[in-house]
């Protein structure tokens, strides 16, 4: 009888042939996530399977390689499900693996999804006779939801905690984003700090978007000289992906005849070769971008 583990091996094999053929991997990295995953198949049909992780190692790879397939991430997502139900419990996300996120300069929940996989992460709650609630820090100005890869990290952070009576929430990684809509995440917060932005949808799956990880300092200059130009209120930077496509969005607060102005003087600011985009505030994916994004400017009343 085929175990579910070996049943995942198995859809990852097949998921992995099916991005090889569509030419997703290059025929090296093929050939050696195909052996390792043979290889795994063997041992486990042998009954000397290690107690080792091979859905984690094999998304390391596939990650630092610069290809990603959603397919095959998916597969190795049920591979390491299959690991944790015999295991009893989640597996926390491992350390090495926040460390990674780092120093590849991974900065949003979307790209992040193929190492988050299906692991656990410990967020801080507090039970009241108003039901749970989750704990929030400021990090940088902004709102964020702390995250934890070990129960150690928790303590760490939890023995300084302002609320009394706070406890550890095991919830999945890939989709701690979803507790806490309009804040960002930061995982281990005493330590790698890494913030990892929380993408929103409007409408559900057609458009997502964040604040920029980085922007140019010349575009924020140019922002804010069409604004003051155009007598614009205020004005929201973000990072909006649609079709595929991400384009660095202005969403400027003013009546038609101020975004006018405001389009065109900043046509005569923006340094040459740098591309924004405009979508009124008075949109509704403009108006949820100015309620969850912190203007970059306002204008004083």
């Amino acid at each position: 009888m085929t175990t579910t583990y070996e049943h995942t091996v198995l859809t990852a094999l097949q998921a992995l042939e099916s991005a090889s053929a569509n030419g997703v991997f290059p025929a090296a990295l093929s050939s050696s996530l195909r052996r390792q995953l043979e290889e795994e198949l063997r041992a486990v049909r042998d009954g000397r399977l290690q107690p080792r992780s091979l859905a984690t190692a094999l998304s390391h790879q596939m990650f630092d390689s610069g290809h990603v397939d959603d397919g095959f991430s998916k597969a190795l997502d049920g591979m390491l499900a299959a690991e944790g139900s015999a295991q009893g419990e989640p597996t926390l996300l491992p350390r090495v693996t926040v460390r990674q996120m780092q120093e590849a300069g991974v900065r949003t929940m979307k790209t992040g999804a193929p190492l988050l996989g299906n692991y656990g992460l410990l967020v801080p709650a507090v039970n009241s006779q108003d039901g749970t609630r989750l704990l929030t820090i400021e990090v940088d100005g902004s709102r964020t939801l702390p995250a934890f890869s070990s129960r150690e990290l928790f303590d760490e952070w939890a023995s300084n905690a302002v609320d009394a009576g706070v406890s550890a929430a095991l919830v999945p990684a890939g989709s701690a984003g979803q507790l806490a809509p309009g804040l960002d995440i930061v995982i281990n917060p005493l330590n790698e700090r890494l913030v990892l932005t929380n993408e929103h949808t409007i409408p559900a799956g057609a458009v997502s978007f964040g604040r920029p990880s980085q922007i140019d300092p010349r575009v924020l200059t140019a922002v804010r000289t069409a604004s003051v130009s155009a007598g614009i209120a205020q004005v929201s930077l973000a990072q909006v992906v649609s079709g595929g496509r991400s384009l660095l969005t202005a969403v400027p607060m003013g009546d038609a005849a101020s975004v006018s102005a405001f389009a065109a003087a900043l046509g005569e600011t923006l340094p040459s070769g740098v591309g924004l985009d405009i979508l009124p505030g008075d949109t509704q994916l403009g108006a949820a971008i100015a309620a969850e994004i912190a203007p970059v400017f306002e204008r004083d009343s």
